[in-house]
């Protein structure tokens, strides 16, 4: 019966829409002993808990050192789901590991926010509501402290902005000898042109009040642009696939300009090639690098934007036709 009631738990858990929290593996060590191994994650950095369910209760262990220094400051009476936990509750083990969950990162803001440092604290204090907002502090207390924060670059926006999966990882390191502090952007892999950008150094003298607004300008303008001329091309030109996460490439059908022979007027056969569009973060100041493939072929022809027809203060209408048609002259069509 109680294997059963376990199985049932474990159930529960797996229908539940958790995604913070992991089990990672379940052993049954006797007809009224389970043992499950539960991990969570803060700032990148994963955590593992030993879960011990018998039927008069439960009991959990952790694994790494980490979790040893919540361990020891923590009694289990902190979680709350833990003592109140029942083999004969089915969601009991459900709400006990997101309570496990949301213990760990709540005593991790709680470090954060009452740091010795003020600079600390109050960077914090400034993203601490943000949608997502983690805080992990590594190695609490030594030399060699690190203070984690991660948190969306754009916590305005909502999931059907593609901007709004951009997270900032700032890292600070305020002991005594060198105070030290960097900023990190982490993105989906789909967004490669905007995760090449560098951002600017950040240091402690700097609050992220006054380092964030520059950088979320920056990355939002070229955004912006470049999406503003991938929708100009795809509402006019026969575009076959385009970027819509990062707006950083497109693919156009070109057919080459009609032409005729002097003496027959005879039309000459239109050529189709494919034209690629690829732009970089410095857009619209430098212009996209439009490249040519030969449709049955090989052969790629790379243009030179040093000979386009271009300017960045153009719309992105204009840009679209000047950059086609700049394509359409090419060789590449003879």
């Amino acid at each position: 019966a109680f294997s059963q009631k376990v199985d049932a738990q474990l159930k529960n858990l797996e229908e539940t829409d958790n995604s913070k929290v992991q089990i990672i593996s379940t052993q049954k060590i006797n007809s009224k002993a389970f043992r499950l191994l539960v991990e969570t994650a803060c700032c990148g950095t994963k955590f593992g808990w030993i879960l011990d369910l018998h039927p008069h209760g439960a009991d959990i262990t952790p694994q790494n050192n980490n979790v040893a220094r919540f361990y020891d400051i923590f009694t289990l009476s902190t979680i709350e789901t833990l003592q109140n936990w029942s083999i004969d509750d089915v969601e009991g083990l459900s709400r006990l590991v997101l309570d496990i969950d949301q213990t760990f990162h709540s005593h991790q803001h709680s470090l954060v926010a009452t740091h010795k440092n003020q600079r600390v604290s109050f960077n914090s204090d400034i993203v601490k509501d943000f949608v997502g907002f983690e805080s992990f502090v590594q190695n609490p207390g030594e030399d060699n402290e690190l203070i984690h924060l991660i948190f969306p670059l754009f916590p305005g926006k909502t999931s059907s902005d593609p901007l709004h999966v951009i997270k900032v990882h700032a890292k600070m390191k305020p002991s005594m000898e060198f105070a030290y502090a960097d900023i990190e952007l982490e993105l989906p892999s789909m967004m490669k042109l905007t995760g090449s950008y560098s951002p600017t150094k950040w240091n402690l003298d700097m609050s992220l009040l006054d380092y964030l607004p520059p950088l979320q300008l920056i990355l939002q303008t070229s955004w912006l642009k470049r999406k503003e001329l991938v929708e100009a091309l795809v509402g006019t030109m026969s575009v076959l696939e385009y970027d819509a996460m990062d707006y950083s490439k497109a693919f156009l059908m070109v057919k080459s300009k009609p032409a005729q022979t002097p003496a027959t007027t005879t039309k000459i056969v239109k050529v189709t090639r494919l034209v690629e569009f690829s732009m970089s973060m410095d857009f619209p100041e430098k212009p996209p690098v439009l490249t040519i493939h030969e449709l049955q072929g090989t052969q790629v022809w790379v243009l030179d934007p040093v000979l386009y027809r271009y300017s960045p203060r153009w719309s992105a209408h204009r840009m679209a036709e000047e950059l086609v048609q700049h394509a359409r002259n090419n060789q590449a069509w003879m």
